[in-house]
């Protein structure tokens, strides 16, 4: 889902979109109703407000069908969510990248991020996701965080909790190796083997969780089109 070399730049730019961006577009609000007296600061301002103005409008496009909405929701929450991660696919191109990661919002980046998580996971566990490069994703940002503000809140625990085996260790996993001494990664790294069991038993509860805030929160996700 990422593209290679993506990692490092995402790590600062997902911190400056959760972070920075709302507290910018809210300093670019209130610019015209508070009065500053430092040149320095007012230069600064100014800044920020300019660039929080190209960040929204040139936030991506991201669509779905009502239709598509009513079928996917009759379905089951996995059809559910999957809609919504489907049309932001679609709108990056397939591939997440530096350059169209700061067309989307917070939230449509953590639900990739989630979904990210939740294939590693299903598919291979933590030793899997993190030799695949992608633990700076999960870890190196601040989607345990989120979680937690989505009512996920397990889900940020035991992000919380991989978090000190993943600096332990991601450095040994995620050296190139060949097929069988990936395989081997398994057993030389118990400690996750929790950390996947837990998810695993939990996986339909924490989507479950996800398609919960999404149905609550649809407009910062999609447009929905008639």
């Amino acid at each position: 889902m990422l593209g290679n070399g993506c990692f490092l730049v995402f790590v600062t730019n997902f911190v400056f979109l959760i972070q920075d961006v709302i507290l910018m577009r809210i300093l670019c609000c209130m610019w015209h109703s508070i009065t500053f007296f430092h040149n320095n600061v007012l230069v600064i301002l100014r800044k920020c407000c300019i660039f929080a103005k190209y960040l929204h409008y040139n936030i991506m496009k991201v669509t779905v069908k009502d239709e598509d909405l009513r079928e996917a929701a009759a379905q089951g929450m996995d059809e559910f969510v999957g809609v919504f991660v489907t049309a932001i696919n679609d709108a990056i191109g397939g591939q997440l990248t530096a350059e169209n990661m700061a067309q989307l919002n917070t939230e449509q980046i953590t639900l990739l991020a989630y979904i990210t998580l939740r294939d590693e996971m299903m598919d291979g566990g933590m030793v899997q996701l993190i030799h695949n490069g992608y633990g700076p994703f999960i870890f190196q940002n601040p989607f345990a965080r989120v979680m937690k503000v989505w009512g996920v809140n397990d889900l940020g625990k035991l992000i919380y909790s991989a978090n000190k085996l993943y600096r332990q260790h991601h450095e040994a996993i995620e050296r190139d190796c060949n097929e069988d001494e990936f395989m081997a990664l398994f057993e030389k790294f118990p400690c996750f083997d929790d950390i996947d069991d837990s998810f695993v038993e939990n996986e339909e509860r924490f989507t479950a969780q996800i398609a919960e805030y999404i149905d609550n929160n649809i407009e910062k996700f999609a447009e929905i089109e008639q």
